[in-house]
């Protein structure tokens, strides 16, 4: 019984002696464990760090990003109204003048119309004058044909009562004259009327 206990004893040494191994490699990989932990955690608190700073950065510089991208926009709103408003102030200069040039035009058309009436109330006043002159060459005309038929009746008369060769060769005379002067009576015109 005292092998077995020593044995016993035996083995339980070993086993004292596994177990304290057991246990030192225990300690170790705990020691690792908590060294690895140790190194997680610090680079989790790098990330963390590097993170609030990217975050912070990221902050900054969209506020700064935002900030330009307003003052862009209300610089270009600004050139934008100052556009539409020197537009504005060319269509409205352009418009005065149109609204000028058409009053001019209203006025020379005016004037001219007016010039135009003038113009036909002169033609229609010539127009009459040519029909007065037209009528009064046509009594002239006629009268002149009763004064011929009356001097060749009364030359006729006075021919018989008269010397007749004498008398003759001067009514002749006297007759191819008026027969000149009525044959280029008839070859002026006035206004389109032979006379």
């Amino acid at each position: 019984m005292d092998k077995q206990f020593e044995n016993a004893i035996k083995k339980m040494d070993t086993l004292s002696g596994k177990a304290g191994e057991l246990q030192e490699h225990v300690s170790s990989l705990f020691k690792k464990v908590e060294n690895t932990q140790g190194t997680i955690d610090g680079k989790i608190d790098q990330i963390n760090k590097d993170l609030e700073k990217v975050m912070g950065n990221f902050e900054e510089e969209s506020e700064k990003l935002f900030t330009d991208i307003k003052s862009e926009f209300d610089k270009q709103k600004t050139e934008g109204d100052n556009s539409i408003n020197e537009i504005t102030g060319k269509v409205e200069s352009l418009q005065k003048e149109y609204k000028s040039k058409v009053k001019d035009l209203i006025k020379s058309i005016d004037s001219k119309s007016k010039e135009i009436l003038k113009i036909y109330d002169e033609l229609a006043k010539i127009k009459k004058i040519e029909e007065d002159a037209a009528k009064t060459f046509g009594k002239l005309a006629d009268e002149q044909k009763e004064v011929i038929v009356g001097f060749k009746n009364d030359t006729a008369k006075l021919i018989k009562a008269m010397d007749i060769g004498k008398i003759k060769k001067i009514v002749d005379s006297f007759e191819d004259r008026l027969l000149k002067l009525e044959e280029n009576a008839h070859k002026h015109t006035f206004g389109g009327t032979k006379v």
